[in-house]
């Protein structure tokens, strides 16, 4: 997140366009080599960088994806470029973190405070990669930072890690001997504990995240609420303790937990290790203490490491690696998970479960795809060779004639993850689509429901991920979960329901509990008659013709949040919530091309 509030500021201008006199790759570049020597802006760059227009990149997802700009890929390779020259003829720490410093109090992308504390928490691995990869290449880093810009890399390898072929009579692979009947699963996801919440404190802030003990609101409508805040904040303890209270008493019948990620809040520019180990312990204990005997399959998030977001490859210096937290979960996950799952958390925070026969479980952390992990500049190639471990698993299930559920963080189609991880991910997923029977993730705290493809014949769906939305209500979104009935024959999502409070509600009755309902259940809501991948694409392609089915949507996505039913959904939110539901690797975007022509054809030439 560091290195693109540095770049940034070179990617989003606002009305600048080169001219034949005005060479701007050329002047930006001395100006820098300028600032990295004398540690002084130049006139120049300043009245360049006020005419700047930033979107931070910790505050609210854009529903549009962001239309290449002529010069946006050509500046932050620039910028990368003076980097590393700089650095390669020796150019010190201190002059580097200057400079990147200067450069993001400029920009205005974040505060003083904060720029201060992403560069000095992220510098070590930006210069470990500069000087421990010989052959590393602006291009490179920028068309991972940048992907959702189109950023190229020409020099750029493409790998790919080949699959066993597909045998047909593996098709029909559920026991005999399986009974009957369905269970209940629970998915919580996002919970971005804080532990410096305080209730009346500044929740109105402007820095990434607000509702912090010792800060004072202007007025009292900017007080942070009992409960939690719509706006940028987390939640506090006492909130996540409604949460299992609830569900305890409410779902009495729940098989197992599934937890897909983030715990620790989103004060990403002031995290600790120490910080880090307190609350993930403090949340799988209570995890442990609250549903006993019920086991919880856990997944990491992108939050959980220190500093946010870094997955570091296996052999790197020992303060930059990532053992630590590794380390940490292999022995609390133990409370749930056999020992021999500790070999691959140990080595990338993976592992796979028999639950019962004819039912495994693999959770993936794959969070090393998000393009903000750093360490993808000095190899991006299938980190901790999990990818190769999973079609060796999902092999296995298809002999063992094993249902499979996959658990992750990060989705695959999302724009922040890695495009070549993700497209290794879809075409694993599409080999293997009749031996996984759902997918559930995180990350977007949106509920979303996301439908892979065939990738023999595209009008065939295969595949369905279920996004659990998040406890955190960051930002302007009410906290849920949701409860998943899954048919014991075939371990598939037979429907599932998504509870959640109001916000605004439980913080006007802020000394009565929250109080939970029912959103919605989706066989009932969408009307569909399962949820098997071929329904929900039929389901898309009624909701291009049905303005009520795409508002529905557009209302569960977001949990019926005040601030975003205040603000509403026009015809190209509409479209790019359906691209999102068909996108299942970023920068495929066949289906979404496609229905989106059927949405203006329905709604408008129809």
């Amino acid at each position: 997140m560091f290195l693109i509030g540095m770049v940034s500021f070179f990617c989003l201008l606002n009305g600048i366009e080169p001219t034949k006199d005005d060479n701007w790759e050329t002047a930006i570049r001395e100006d820098l080599f300028q600032l990295i020597q004398t540690r002084k802006t130049s006139q120049t760059l300043r009245e360049t960088m006020e005419k700047l227009e930033f979107r931070p990149t910790y505050r609210k997802r854009n529903l549009q994806e962001r239309l290449l700009e002529p010069l946006e890929c050509t500046f932050c390779k620039t910028a990368i470029g003076v980097v590393i020259t700089t650095r390669k003829i020796g150019t010190s720490k201190d002059r580097l973190v200057s400079m990147f410093t200067n450069l993001c109090i400029l920009s205005k992308m974040a505060s003083e405070e904060e720029c201060k504390g992403l560069i000095n928490l992220n510098i070590d691995t930006i210069l470990y990669v500069i000087d421990n990869q010989p052959s590393l290449r602006p291009s490179k880093i920028c068309s991972i930072l940048f992907q959702d810009l189109h950023c190229q890399d020409l020099f750029g390898r493409e790998w790919d890690l080949g699959l066993p072929p597909y045998e047909p009579q593996a098709q029909n692979n559920i026991p005999d001997d399986i009974q009957s009947g369905s269970v209940k699963v629970l998915h919580i996801t996002d919970l971005h504990y804080d532990s410096r919440y305080e209730v009346g404190s500044n929740a109105d802030c402007g820095l990434c995240v607000c509702c912090q003990k010792g800060t004072v609101p202007s007025s009292e409508s900017t007080a942070a609420g009992y409960w939690g805040d719509y706006r940028d904040c987390d939640v506090p303890w006492h909130s996540f303790l409604d949460l299992l209270t609830h569900v305890k008493e409410e779902h009495k019948d729940i098989s197992y937990v599934y937890f897909t990620g983030d715990i620790i809040a989103h004060k990403v520019y002031d995290t600790s290790q120490t910080g880090c180990i307190t609350d993930i312990t403090k949340v799988y204990t209570e995890l442990k203490n609250s549903f006993g005997d019920v086991p919880v399959y856990p997944t990491l998030g992108n939050h959980e490491p220190h500093p946010v977001n870094l997955f570091a490859p296996e052999k790197v210096d020992a303060n930059l690696q990532t053992l630590w937290l590794f380390r940490l979960v292999a022995e609390l996950w133990q409370a749930w998970l056999p020992a021999d799952t500790k070999n691959t958390i140990l080595r990338g925070g993976y592992y796979t479960v028999l639950v019962k026969p004819g039912f495994r479980i693999i959770a993936l952390n794959s969070n090393v795809c998000a393009t903000y992990n750093l360490w993808l500049f000095h190899d991006d190639y299938d980190p901790y060779g999990q990818l190769k471990w999973l079609i060796d698993t999902l092999l296995h299930a298809e002999t063992q004639k094993e249902k499979v559920h996959i658990l992750s963080h990060v989705p695959s189609g999302d724009s922040t993850c890695e495009r070549n991880w993700g497209r290794q991910y879809a075409k694993i997923v599409n080999r293997f689509s009749h031996v996984i029977s759902a997918q559930f993730t995180g990350h977007t705290h949106l509920d979303d429901t996301v439908i892979y493809y065939s990738h023999e014949n595209r009008s065939q769906a295969n595949n369905v991920a279920f996004n659990g939305g998040s406890f955190t209500t960051y930002s302007y979104l009410n906290p849920n979960y949701k409860v998943y009935d899954v048919n014991n024959r075939g371990m598939e999502v037979a429907n599932f329901e998504s509870w959640m409070y109001n916000m605004t509600d439980a913080n006007q009755n802020a000394s009565l509990k929250p109080k939970w309902y029912k959103l919605y259940d989706f066989k009932s809501a969408y009307n569909v008659s399962s949820l098997h991948p071929q329904e929900l694409s039929n389901l898309v392609e009624r909701m291009t013709k049905d303005k009520k089915l795409t508002q529905l949507y557009f209302r569960y996505k977001h949990r019926d949040a005040d601030p975003m039913i205040s603000e509403g959904c026009d015809s190209p939110c509409e479209v790019a919530n359906i691209c999102t539901m068909v996108t299942a690797t970023y920068g495929n975007d066949y289906h979404c091309k496609m229905y989106t022509g059927l949405y203006w054809k329905n709604r408008y030439l129809g």
